[in-house]
């Protein structure tokens, strides 16, 4: 989140050297590619003058991937199980037949 001490400014904002852009005060970027980033977030006045002093902000975002393994378990004829997708490393649960199956990670 950004702020201005400009009443009612407006936002624009550049990621990687992109042009400016009109962006929301609480803007998220989702999906950024593994690396060096940087953010740069100028006001812009209700006259339309533009900061000239654009605040930035620089991180490396990185991506972790995690590998589970798992056990499946059948209890009266039921299974279930729990991998990751490794697209999106996070889990993902899937339960069959039967709400009596358990899994063990």
């Amino acid at each position: 989140m950004f702020g201005s001490n400009l009443t009612h400014a407006t936002y624009e904002c550049s990621l990687d050297g992109a042009a400016f852009a009109v962006c929301a005060q609480n803007a998220a970027f989702g999906d950024l590619s593994e690396g060096s980033h940087t953010l740069s977030v100028r006001a812009v006045s209700l006259a339309g003058v533009r900061d000239a002093t654009p605040a930035t902000a620089s991180w490396v975002q990185a991506v972790e991937t995690v590998i589970v393994k798992h056990k499946t378990r059948l209890i009266g004829g039921g299974c279930s199980s729990t991998s990751v997708d490794p697209s999106e490393g996070r889990r993902k649960s899937a339960r069959h037949f039967s709400a009596r199956s358990s899994s063990r990670t």
